[in-house]
């Protein structure tokens, strides 16, 4: 179940990236807003796992920020699929 909720949680912080990437009015922050969502997604999820490992009942571990990972990863697809759908259909 922990995996789980690491997923969600980096599913939806991924979700955010791309809104505030997408929404803001510089071009080129725009038009790569898959790219720095997955990149900050991805950079955040490492150094959480990594700082973990210097706090006292703490440990860093690979699944946890692999789940962190995936969940990044998912929205944006779902993300990419959707705007996809939503310019053909128009």
């Amino acid at each position: 179940m922990d995996k789980f909720y690491h997923f969600l949680v980096y599913a939806g912080l991924s979700y955010l990236l791309f809104l505030a990437f997408f929404k803001t009015k510089n071009l080129y922050f725009k038009e790569k807003a898959y790219f720095f969502s997955i990149f900050l997604g991805t950079i955040h999820a490492l150094t959480s796992e990594l700082y973990q490992s210097f706090v006292p009942g703490k440990y860093c571990d690979f699944f946890d920020f692999l789940a962190d990972f995936i969940g990044v990863i998912s929205i944006q697809f779902f993300l990419f699929i959707h705007q996809r759908l939503k310019k053909e259909s128009v």
